[in-house]
């Protein structure tokens, strides 16, 4: 905060991690890698204790020692959040309305959830690592694996003004 730059301009050096966080920042990365389980979940962060723009400097300087950030959306947000905006489901994302979503895969390496508060009713989510579910598939049905890689569309419910745009 105090060198008065962009949030989305500051990179992993600007967010120094004493001996011991940088040990269990390594943990953390090899956990949600193929040689972990997936995913971590990181508990006593006290968000409470920040203001909005505390909490959004950590969560992105957390996040540059995990990796480089991508856009959330097609209006190119770094940065988003999982709200009830009141929101139509049939042609906003999902994440900004009180729909349930079913499973589904983010097109990322890594994704970060850091939770500001609790919903008063749902919010509820569900973690699977896809490297087990490529792992069991491979084990039980490699007939099936070869789909995987074929291009599919995704979804945008008419973000940046595209239905879908080709994940290859």
């Amino acid at each position: 905060e105090r060198s008065g730059g962009e949030v989305g301009e500051m990179t992993r050096l600007d967010f120094p991690l004493s001996e011991g966080l940088e040990a269990k920042m390594r943990q953390w990365r090899k956990d949600v890698s193929a040689e972990g389980r997936g995913f971590t979940v990181i508990r006593g962060v006290p968000v409470d204790e920040w203001t909005d723009i505390e909490r959004k400097i950590f969560f992105w300087g957390f996040g540059r020692h995990f990796g480089t950030p991508g856009a959330q959306d097609n209006d190119g947000d770094l940065l988003g959040h999982i709200r009830d905006t009141g929101a139509d489901p049939k042609t906003s994302r999902q994440y900004k309305t009180n729909a349930h979503i079913l499973p589904h895969c983010d097109s990322a390496d890594v994704v970060g959830l850091l939770c500001l508060q609790s919903a008063r009713e749902g919010g509820t989510s569900r973690l699977v690592s896809s490297v087990t579910i490529y792992n069991e598939m491979l084990q039980r049905h490699p007939e099936s694996i070869e789909r995987l890689y074929e291009p599919f569309p995704l979804d945008t419910r008419g973000s940046g003004g595209v239905s879908w745009v080709p994940i290859e």
